[in-house]
């Protein structure tokens, strides 16, 4: 029996730094960044921002796999049919990836499976009106639309259980009033709708081609939904600082997500690859140029803590709203 002992524990001491240098040789192969959305849009941009220098930093290539549809879940299901071995990751919209579960029957996740790796960019978004309206901030909104006799508002939003449509449920909510909700099939649709006065309200977000149409008086803003006021717009107002809405905050950022099951080590290691490009200069230019921000750097172990409770929030909202998968 002492033999036999003697030999498992010299078995388990050979086995122990074969695994440790098995970690420590991450990664030894490609890397594939599945993005659920198309080339060429907004959140594809940071990725591919990121790609050139994520790829020096790991000494591997690194390759970007677009699969848009289903509110992007078809992308993370593919992920997470995949070997959960560090090598097939997801750069995704956290808001889309936890509310797709919540609005889509075909979305067959649940969040709490993936793990985010490192934040990358966040943009603010800013309600505003088809330029027939001229509010002077949300109270303004407010007292027009609780005005017995005033034409109902209409808001846009690209789709049931997006990001946008959350945010307008909570602003309606939080407000205790109603407008008539228009889905759309993205943001590109919406705003010839919006500057046409087809539509009254939306939520954009402070990127692509929305600073040009507010500078340009196209649309109106009311109120970004940040804390506090944002430098690209510092003569508009946050939505929290009328006397009805408070606390009221949302934003679309991307990360960077594996398998929950992906190994500590591997974790760590592509975190620290991800932190050393986002922290250079001139991604924070092309971020600032996109009317947005990078993350401060964040460990793996912080980076799981605020994704979980942004999973929390967003969920609480969407019951709010009684938002059931269809």
């Amino acid at each position: 029996m002492k033999t036999f002992l003697s030999q498992m524990a010299f078995a388990v001491a050979l086995l122990v730094p074969a695994l440790s240098a098995s970690g420590q040789t991450y990664p030894n192969k490609l890397v594939t960044i599945r993005v659920p959305f198309p080339a060429g849009g907004p959140a594809d941009a940071g990725f591919r921002q990121l790609q050139p220098g994520l790829q020096a930093q790991l000494g591997q290539t690194v390759v970007i796999d677009n699969l848009p549809g289903a509110g992007g879940s078809i992308g993370v299901m593919k992920a997470l049919s995949l070997p959960a071995d560090g090598y097939n990751v997801v750069g995704h919209t956290a808001s889309d990836m936890i509310l797709a579960p919540l609005a889509l029957a075909t979305a067959k996740y649940d969040p709490g499976q993936l793990r985010l790796v490192a934040p990358l960019l966040i943009t603010d978004f800013v309600l505003v009106s088809s330029p027939r309206f001229s509010f002077k901030g949300v109270d303004d909104l407010l007292a027009y639309v609780q005005q017995p006799g005033n034409k109902e508002l209409s808001i846009a939003h690209w789709g049931r259980g997006s990001t946008t449509h959350i945010a307008g449920a909570d602003f309606q909510n939080r407000g205790k009033v109603r407008f008539l909700e228009v889905p759309y099939k993205g943001v590109a649709p919406i705003v010839p709708d919006l500057v046409g006065g087809q539509v009254d309200l939306s939520f954009l977000p402070l990127a692509g081609p929305t600073m040009g149409l507010i500078s340009s008086g196209k649309v109106i803003p009311i109120g970004v939904s940040a804390p506090k006021r944002v430098a690209s717009l510092p003569n508009v107002p946050t939505l929290n600082e009328g006397k009805v809405i408070k606390g009221f905050e949302h934003q679309i950022w991307t990360g960077v997500f594996v398998d929950r099951k992906v190994g500590n080590t591997e974790v760590t290691k592509l975190a620290q690859a991800i932190t050393a490009v986002t922290t250079l200069p001139e991604f924070a230019k092309f971020a600032a140029d996109q009317a947005g921000r990078a993350f401060d750097p964040m460990t793996p172990a912080q980076a799981d803590e605020y994704f979980k409770a942004e999973t929390k929030r967003l969920t609480d909202i969407a019951r709010l709203i009684k938002l059931q998968p269809e």
